[in-house]
């Protein structure tokens, strides 16, 4: 049988059907929350953003884009594509989706910290805030001592940094920025 494209499409369309469906290599049923993992959602939720089919998230620091790369190869067992000095992309719409399960958020102003993390191990939340902070933090240094921030869109996201800097034993405050209106969670040292 001969069906044209436009037909096939039609029916999809009629069914609620949004897209052709369609796997490369699907996802494993259970998905353990690794250390290297951890780490790429922290990149992802620093600097990290989604269109229908893609994930991608910047950053200037190359060994910080392999470090994506591998920590999800490692994982789930998507490829990727760096654009060095800029960016990489996943090209895989079930990392999109895992990534909207997990509760990561939608937007600068809707990120958050994913729910599973708040009551992950010691070494799995250090290694989320190591990803966040290579991605949104900041050291700085002075007389009185060092300051390292976070910073974001998000207050929700600030407030879960917060909480996890917390689970560490780490004593953060808070501050927003009204002339940047960003949120921010500094530590000092």
């Amino acid at each position: 049988y001969q069906v044209s494209k436009k037909r096939v499409y039609r029916i999809f369309k009629e069914l609620g059907i949004k897209k052709m469906p369609r796997v490369k290599a699907p996802l494993p049923m259970q998905i353990q929350i690794t250390p290297e993992f951890a780490r790429f959602l922290g990149y992802y939720i620093a600097e990290g953003s989604t269109t229908e089919n893609t994930v991608g998230v910047s950053n200037q620091n190359l060994g910080i884009l392999k470090d994506c790369a591998e920590s999800v190869k490692s994982t789930l067992g998507i490829s990727s594509r760096i654009i060095p000095g800029k960016e990489i992309h996943f090209y895989s719409k079930q990392l999109k989706l895992l990534l909207e399960k997990l509760g990561t958020g939608k937007g600068a102003h809707a990120k958050e910290v994913p729910s599973c993390l708040f009551t992950a191990t010691p070494e799995i939340i250090g290694n989320f805030l190591k990803g966040y902070y290579l991605g949104d933090g900041n050291l700085r240094i002075r007389s009185k001592g060092v300051v390292v921030t976070g910073s974001s869109k998000s207050e929700k996201l600030i407030q879960g940094i917060g909480l996890l800097l917390l689970r560490l034993g780490i004593t953060p405050t808070f501050e927003f920025n009204h002339s940047s209106e960003m949120y921010n969670v500094h530590v000092y040292g």
